[in-house]
């Protein structure tokens, strides 16, 4: 977390997120999605005073990729970057393979997370349906394929359990919100939607803390941040899909929750 994180109201943040999109061409049959906060601010691109800030943006494929097509990937995406004049590199990750803008305030990356061939047939069912509903949005004259307002939501409460298993303790209105959201009563859920001034409150606090006592003594707090701002990207998905009447149908979503979390 740095002082300077990126909205769609940031240039670097909008051409890393078209040329992300358009690097789809070095694949000959997967497609690329935008997943996670990246998806979110897509989906809440009608309120940009609401935007919570990020420092990347990640893209998945639905389907394993090579060591070699991870690499041929980030060599067209630095390519074309460099293209618009800005100074990056691109490099394989762990999981797939990530593209480091240099020269900016704080650190700004556009991710490729694949999926490893023994994960992605466990969860073939889940990532296919979250590709059939996915929405594309004309994004600047690009076409940006991105999570529907189901899929992110699920995928956020599969990440909030997962923190909870690691015996992270979430306090009685996170509990209480995933018990609503589980049980898909989506209004009642957002009367716990932290405020996004104070979001940013805790955010800042965590870096001024991890810089005083370390990332060890922090843990726990950095991991309820984490928690936080998924309860509010969470809500505020809710909201746009309420402003732009596309309402989430229970029985889907609880089906789709189901399939995101499974191990």
């Amino acid at each position: 977390m740095g002082e300077k994180d990126y909205t769609l109201k940031d240039p670097v943040f909008r051409q890393g997120l078209a040329s992300g999109a358009k690097s789809e061409s070095v694949f000959d049959k997967e497609k690329l999605m935008v997943v996670g906060g990246a998806s979110t601010q897509l989906l809440m691109r009608d309120k940009p005073e609401l935007l919570r800030p990020t420092t990347d943006i990640d893209f998945i494929i639905n389907g394993p990729s090579s060591k070699s097509l991870r690499r041929t990937w980030a060599d067209y995406l630095t390519k074309i970057l460099k293209e618009e004049n800005y100074i990056c590199e691109g490099d394989l990750t762990r999981y797939g393979a990530g593209i480091k803008f240099h020269n900016l305030p704080t650190d700004f990356l556009v991710h490729l997370d694949c999926f490893g061939p023994n994960y992605f047939n466990r969860h073939k069912k889940r990532i296919e349906g979250e590709y059939e509903r996915a929405e594309i949005i004309n994004f600047g004259g690009t076409k940006v394929r991105t999570h529907s307002p189901m899929d992110l939501i699920t995928n956020k409460v599969r990440r909030i359990k997962k923190l909870e298993e690691i015996s992270l303790g979430l306090d009685s209105g996170a509990k209480v919100f995933l018990s609503l959201i589980e049980d898909a009563q989506f209004d009642e859920s957002l009367t716990v939607k932290p405020t996004l001034n104070k979001l940013m409150k805790f955010r800042q606090q965590n870096i001024e803390d991890l810089a005083r006592l370390g990332y060890g003594q922090i843990l726990n707090q950095i991991e309820i941040y984490k928690v936080e701002k998924d309860i509010y990207d969470i809500c505020s998905v809710i909201e746009a899909s309420y402003r732009n009447n596309k309402q989430i149908p229970a029985k889907e979503f609880k089906k789709a929750l189901n399939l995101a979390l499974i191990a």
